[in-house]
């Protein structure tokens, strides 16, 4: 046997013995972990025979550590471990370096082998700071005084706690009446309830989360309300005062009355909502904005409601048993609308102090009542706009008492003819408003086509429709547009507005001119 081989005999024996004496000697007796028991061994083993095949070739010393580097983030990741097992578990590692990159034992290798194993022992001997412990305590309740918490946690631990940190709230709670409230309205900094971690779960036959003034959620919170009054009392969902801000997280809402209410603004800027209202989905006696997150209101009398309403961003989708969006209250005045409007003029009705725009984001309204509706004006300057409006004569998918002006972004909607309302002439964007001589069924494949055959939007309706208004950059006021029903649909689907579209052998139905509005429709809107 030569003399080399001797040397890596020695090494790998006193490999075995340090890694043996870190595990069994020093880990297991203070921790009982048995299932690390395998892992320091198996790790330090698994590199003590690459790090000697790898010595004992061309390949470099720096490809070596860079492997061992993935496969030990591979390891770390796969499984929690504390940080005092991390250490344990780089030390077995450590060892089988240094046991298997030398050609030969020497003084320096068994140094620092020996000097891994007594660190060790040294820092995770338990009468090391024996006075000092970490805790990881699930508590029955919640806390929002820190002194409070600190005293409680002083009496459930027979010591003193000289560091917290709350890791996330996980609270159930259940109310004959109100859920979570704040109702002092005396002090500038009370009043309001903030969420901003860990799971909450209300279930209330009041309000669920009740503010006098803001309501506030974000963080990684996920908020669960369902709130049902057992009588004719209202029930909210979450309800403030002043504001309620949406930021983060995740929010559920299952209400009888209005899923999110607010006597003043409402701000969805970023968090998942979905709402089960028996009322308003969203309603706000001021400014609604959803300029981030998604909002899937999947049941609701009307969908959105406010007296200036934006949609600036984000995902929303809309199923309402009445108006999808509605700009309204306040007070009104005697304007009838904008300029351009088709034969039967505005409607009669007047215009009030309300405003509804659309500048960003994805809108997708499905309403049984008028889809996309202000009492006021209206104004589209971007983002996606579909509505799947109603099928009674009474109501119209837009329905625009004031102004109504499209210069940017995509509109298509769909609905009954019977108060058919188009943007006015004045726009900035090119639209057509095609109203059908008989009503074509749910299901239908719909396709606007310029003059050139040139298919400028695919749409398949989701019901009995014979109106449809529909403006893109690809639409030319005063250029002429045929309505086709037939051939195929591709791509992806928005509310039934897909990317693209074939005619095949579809059948013309309409023939209309851009910017101008169908006989007996309006160039905007009536209530």
């Amino acid at each position: 046997m030569t003399s080399t081989a001797v040397n890596q005999l020695v090494l790998v024996a006193c490999d075995l013995v340090a890694v043996s004496v870190l595990t069994f000697g020093v880990f297991f007796p203070r921790h009982h972990r048995r299932d690390l028991v395998a892992a320091f061994l198996g790790v330090n083993v698994g590199v003590l025979s690459v790090a000697m095949t790898l010595s004992s070739t061309s390949v470099g010393i720096g490809l070596g550590m860079g492997l061992f580097g993935v496969l030990s983030i591979i390891r770390l990741r796969s499984y929690e471990i504390a940080q005092h097992e991390i250490a344990y578990y780089f030390s077995a590692l450590a060892i089988g370096l240094l046991g298997g990159l030398p050609q030969h034992a020497t003084v320096l290798t068994t140094a620092l082998t020996l000097l891994i194993v007594g660190t060790m022992y040294l820092g995770d001997h338990p009468r090391l700071f024996a006075r000092h412990r970490t805790r990881s305590l699930r508590l029955d309740s919640a806390y929002t005084d820190e002194d409070a918490l600190r005293a409680h946690l002083d009496m459930l631990l027979g010591g003193r706690v000289v560091n917290l940190s709350v890791r996330g709230v996980d609270l159930a709670v259940t109310a004959e009446g109100d859920g979570l409230k704040a109702d002092n309205t005396e002090k500038a900094d009370a009043g309001y309830v903030a969420v901003d971690g860990g799971t909450v779960e209300v279930t209330s036959t009041g309000d669920g989360v009740d503010a006098a003034t803001d309501l506030v959620v974000t963080g990684g919170v996920s908020l669960d309300v369902h709130s049902e009054a057992a009588d004719d009392s209202s029930a909210h969902g979450l309800k403030s005062g002043v504001i309620t801000v949406l930021e983060h997280g995740t929010v559920a809402v299952d209400s009888s009355a209005d899923g999110v209410h607010s006597d003043a603004a409402v701000h969805l800027g970023g968090a998942a909502v979905t709402i089960a209202a028996g009322d308003d989905g969203v309603h706000a006696e001021g400014d609604l904005v959803v300029d981030g997150g998604t909002v899937k209101l999947t049941r609701s009398n009307e969908g959105l409601e406010g007296k200036d309403i934006t949609v600036a961003g984000g995902s929303t989708e809309i199923t309402s048993s009445d108006d999808g969006v509605n700009a309204s209250g306040g007070t009104t005045t005697e304007e009838s609308g904008g300029a351009g409007r088709g034969p039967g003029g505005g409607g009669g009705e007047p215009a009030g102090d309300f405003t509804l725009k659309v500048t960003g984001g994805t809108l997708v309204i499905n309403a049984d009542g008028d889809g996309f509706d202000s009492n006021g004006t209206a104004e589209i300057t971007g983002g996606t706009l579909v509505v799947n409006g109603p099928e009674q004569g009474g109501n119209g998918a837009l329905d625009v008492n004031g102004s109504f002006t499209v210069s940017g972004g995509v509109v298509m909607a769909a609905g009954s003819a019977g108060m058919a309302v188009a943007p006015d002439t004045e726009s900035g964007q090119g639209w057509v408003s095609a109203t059908l001589d008989t009503t074509v069924d749910a299901g239908t494949t719909l396709h606007v086509v310029d003059a050139d055959g040139k298919v400028v939007a695919t749409y398949v309706t989701s019901k009995a429709i014979q109106n449809v208004v529909f403006s893109s950059a690809a639409v030319s006021s005063g250029e002429e547009y045929r309505i086709h029903s037939g051939g195929s649909a591709s791509g992806a689907s928005t509310g039934g507005l897909a990317t693209s579209g074939d005619l095949g052998s579809a059948e013309e139905l309409a023939t209309v001119t851009a910017g101008e509005a169908p006989e007996g429709g309006f160039g905007g809107g009536r209530r």
